[in-house]
């Protein structure tokens, strides 16, 4: 039956249409999809992938190779199997080679050609690595990558900075670094151009970058340095690195947390002192940071003297950091603080000092008396192991001393008390004598 289609294409119009993947007309027809043409050169997307009869793995890419002696059969095989390629001993590249009598691997240009100038220097370079030398090949990468990074750098100065650096590079550096990384290199020049109209110096340099994001662009730094003058010294990236962190601190509180208004208000009580010159950055930075520990034993944002109390018993370390906060507690806020009291060591017993005195004189003295070994055991007793002279004169008579390597050790029962030599073998030898 005739049906009529009022939108249908005969089969040579089909073929007329572009191709459904790249969308070129005039190609040359590949296949024929259930989309509709497909040229040549794309139709390779459009196949099936099968596997290599001599490595196995799957590919859309196959040979027809001729089989063994005697066997009509065609081996279909991938790119990599059909093509044994190998990097050339003479040019570097990764061609089809054949095997010298030398052991060596050439491709057919370099194994039938001589050596070329090169068209860059004119050095002498293998025939098959395309008329240039290594270091030539690079170096106009490096101009030509320059050449299509540059719009990304917006404002005029900037851009012609990163022109100057890429030149710079190449002496400075070796050419296929700087070809590899030109791109990485290219992102300190962009940002670079935000400053817009502000001069390039360290303060804004800092300001803009940071001293972590300027370790990261070490070689336009050190390009500025050279070429430009512009030298950024450590005392000025430290005092950079301490503001940030200063200011990292009050960050890392909630601005929704009650504590928030009181810790930002100290915080800008100790940049103004900063700023007149009555404290450094680092006195700022290790002030506000107990500040913010001690606000989170009380969120509430009134802390109370218990809290205090309960905070320096964990961290008594931090004593006198905390104390212009809890001034400025007092004052600004009306909190009711003050710092308790320091708790002094204790002193030594006087007995303690009265036996170390004893020691000191027994060993001064110029010659060992006969009861040396006795009085030297009886105070180390007293001294080391905090007991009583009469404890001691008791232990020696009813325990027993053995003498070892390192010194003594008195047993009674299952009771061990080490004293150490004064002497090493010097008491052996008069035992000896």
């Amino acid at each position: 039956m005739y049906v009529l289609e009022s939108h249908g294409r005969c089969a040579e119009c089909e073929k007329l249409a572009p191709c459904v993947r790249c969308q070129r007309s005039g190609r040359p027809i590949g296949r024929m999809t259930a989309y509709g043409p497909v040229c040549n050169s794309c139709q390779i997307h459009f196949v099936e992938p099968q596997k290599c009869a001599r490595c196995s793995r799957l590919t859309k890419r196959l040979r027809r190779l001729p089989g063994a002696e005697g066997d009509a059969a065609v081996a279909r095989v991938c790119v990599a199997c059909a093509e044994e390629h190998r990097t050339c001993s003479s040019c570097r590249k990764h061609r089809r080679c054949d095997a010298t009598p030398d052991g060596r691997w050439l491709c057919g240009r370099c194994a039938t050609l001589g050596p070329s100038a090169c068209l860059g220097c004119g050095a002498s370079v293998a025939r098959g690595a395309g008329g240039r030398c290594d270091r030539c090949y690079w170096t106009e990468k490096v101009r030509i990558d320059a050449q299509q990074l540059s719009p990304l750098v917006k404002q005029p100065a900037a851009r012609q900075a990163f022109e100057d650096f890429s030149s710079w590079m190449v002496l400075n550096k070796d050419p296929k670094r700087a070809a590899l990384s030109i791109a990485r290199h290219v992102e300190f020049f962009v940002r670079l151009s935000a400053l817009k109209d502000l001069p390039w110096e360290p303060d804004h340099l800092l300001k803009h970058f940071g001293t972590a994001e300027l370790r990261k662009f070490e070689l336009p730094v050190r390009w500025l340095r050279e070429c430009r003058g512009l030298a950024i010294t450590a005392g000025q990236k430290l005092e950079d690195a301490e503001r940030r962190r200063l200011q990292a601190q009050l960050d890392s509180v909630t601005r929704s947390s009650p504590a928030y208004p009181v810790l930002e208000a100290f915080h800008a009580r100790l940049c103004t002192r900063r700023d007149s010159g009555e404290m450094t950055t680092r006195s700022a930075r290790m002030s506000l940071r107990p500040a913010v520990d001690f606000m989170r034993v009380n969120p509430s944002g009134r802390p109370s003297q218990r809290d205090l109390e309960q905070y320096l018993s964990g961290a008594p370390g931090q004593r006198a950091c905390l104390s212009l906060f809890v001034r400025h507690l007092r004052e600004v806020e009306g909190v009711d603080l003050e710092m308790p009291g320091r708790r002094v060591a204790k002193a030594p017993a006087p007995r303690r000092i009265r036996t170390e005195q004893d020691l000191r004189e027994l060993l001064a003295l110029p010659e060992r008396p006969v009861d040396f070994e006795q009085r030297w055991l009886l105070l180390a007793l007293v001294h080391f192991h905090r007991m009583s002279k009469r404890d001691a004169k008791k232990l020696l008579k009813e325990g027993q001393v053995v003498q070892e390597k390192a010194g003594y050790l008195v047993q009674l029962g299952a009771s061990h008390y080490a004293i150490p030599d004064p002497t090493p073998g010097l008491l052996h030898q008069q035992r000896t004598n």
